[in-house]
């Protein structure tokens, strides 16, 4: 609610700005008032971007300026008649800011999966298992900490070799049951906690990052980028 109330806030403000340089702009001659509408028009996409405020429909943004344009000619002529000339200024805005906003968006990075186009403020993740940046609002789990695309294709990213397992987790349990998917030895290799001795599945481990569902203890040298994501448990508890 509060940020709805600060952007509607955001675009009065501007539009009363704007209609206040026109008006100015206006009784100081049709040269200003061309200045101004170049320069409103260039700059107004690129402060909208810069405030991250919503740029959609595309037509909204040119439609206000020109209604505010026309509402300052509205008041000159009030007060004395203006040429032909100068009702083609409204027509000029409307157009470079149009122009404008595409070199504006052309500008914008996007999404790596939904290619939605990201504002300056936008809250983008790189995945640690395919390496795409996506963006927080669709694309990415927070609860897995990937994006989308490879918690629905299970994409893996520690390694297969049995040697690595052996070598940081130790030999295979024998006895037990998977404590997240309930597997038996039988149908998968189980690897026991370090911390807990709890048997995981190897699928299990490398579902959730490395970590002890039971405990949250990490196994010890993960894969760089999913480093990052690593929550430690503290030392205290490893003790």
């Amino acid at each position: 609610m509060t940020g709805r109330f600060d952007t509607t806030t955001q675009k009065i403000g501007m539009l009363a700005l704007a209609f206040t340089i026109f008006l100015v702009a206006t009784l100081a001659g049709f040269a200003a008032l061309a200045v101004a509408v170049i320069l409103i028009g260039a700059a107004s996409p690129f402060l909208v971007q810069a405030l991250d405020m919503p740029s959609r429909p595309w037509w909204l943004l040119p439609t206000s300026l020109t209604a505010a344009l026309l509402a300052a000619l509205g008041v000159v002529v009030a007060i004395h008649q203006v040429s032909a000339e100068w009702w083609i200024l409204p027509f000029v805005l409307f157009a470079v800011i149009s122009g404008t906003s595409i070199l504006s968006n052309m500008t914008k990075h996007r999404c790596a999966l939904c290619h939605r186009r990201l504002g300056p403020h936008a809250i983008t993740f790189g995945c640690p298992r395919c390496g795409l940046e996506v963006c927080d609002d669709s694309c990415w789990s927070f609860e897995h900490r990937r994006c989308r695309m490879c918690e629905e294709n299970h994409v893996p990213i520690l390694p297969s070799q049995s040697q690595w397992w052996d070598r940081y987790l130790g030999p295979r349990v024998q006895q037990g049951r998977c404590q997240l998917c309930m597997a038996s030895p039988e149908q998968s290799d189980l690897r026991g906690c370090g911390h807990c001795h709890r048997p995981q599945c190897r699928d299990c481990w490398d579902q959730n990052n490395g970590e002890c569902s039971r405990c949250g203890w990490v196994m010890p040298n993960l894969p760089e980028p999913l480093k990052t994501f690593a929550v430690h448990i503290p030392a205290q508890m490893e003790n």
